[in-house]
């Protein structure tokens, strides 16, 4: 399993979470809420098996690996409640949240991914240090808002 897959497939969660959203709120349109009810456990499935995949990289990070198993979490909540029922209650605002959240953190799985390739395959050991204390300052940095002009004037130096 390469990096680039990983990314692709965490990226890829994002854009089902969003499908599974619309799906759900398809289903109860009145309007072919079977094919949508169809094409939400489709969706569901994909989502799953890509969420296991990503799970079972045993080179994640710990930071991936936590965000992961948050997503899990949300994941696990939204079948208990939307996939195991024919008819269940509609409670749009709940999917919503639930969605919403798991783009969000899988958008953060992502942008990890990225990271570690970036820093994996550009740059030297030496400015990989650099980036990694670049990074440590910076944060320090935000902390305090009246600080952000020591961020540039740093970066530049």
């Amino acid at each position: 399993m390469s990096l680039e897959q990983a990314i692709d497939k965490a990226g890829l969660q994002r854009i089902l979470s969003q499908r599974l959203a619309m799906f759900y709120l398809a289903g109860f349109s009145g309007f072919n809420e079977q094919s949508y009810h169809q094409q939400m456990r489709e969706t569901a499935k994909e989502f799953s098996d890509a969420l296991s995949y990503l799970m079972d990289i045993p080179e994640n990070p710990t930071e991936i690996t936590t965000v992961l198993n948050d997503v899990n979490d949300q994941w696990t909540f939204y079948q208990s409640r939307f996939m195991r029922k024919k008819k269940a209650r509609y409670v749009p605002r709940v999917i919503q949240v639930i969605t919403e959240t798991m783009m969000k953190n899988m958008n953060e799985v992502t942008r990890l991914y990225k990271k570690e390739d970036f820093v994996n395959t550009v740059f030297s050991e030496s400015m990989k240090e650099k980036l990694k204390e670049y990074e440590n300052k910076t944060v320090r940095l935000k902390a305090n808002p009246q600080n952000e002009h020591f961020i540039v004037g740093w970066a530049l130096a």
